[in-house]
């Protein structure tokens, strides 16, 4: 029986966190390039690859919303849902961020 993920797991909560710092770092043209499509990888983590979905909520002359959301590792397996841990955040043209 596959046990469900703790929300609250701090490798998955690291992972999170280290990809949300790795996009906001990024500056407004950095975001729009990169993320033309969406963008879906993997990345090694504590428990095994980790599925990363970074995408574009907003994409405006003025501003980027970006999320990020972070799968735990096997919750792709048997053809499981995955309930992602996620945060966003805005990126101004200006260089501004909230």
């Amino acid at each position: 029986m596959f046990k469900r993920r703790d929300r609250s797991d701090p490798g998955w909560r690291a992972v999170l966190g280290d990809e949300f710092a790795r996009w906001k770092a990024r500056s407004y043209p950095e975001i729009r390039a990169a993320l033309s499509e969406q963008a879906n990888y993997e990345r090694d983590g504590p428990g095994g690859p980790y599925q990363i979905e970074v995408q574009l909520l907003e994409n405006r002359a003025s501003h980027v919303h970006v999320l990020v959301s972070v799968c735990a590792p096997r919750s792709h397996w048997f053809g499981l849902v995955c309930r992602p841990l996620s945060e966003s955040f805005i990126r101004y043209s200006d260089g501004r961020i909230e």
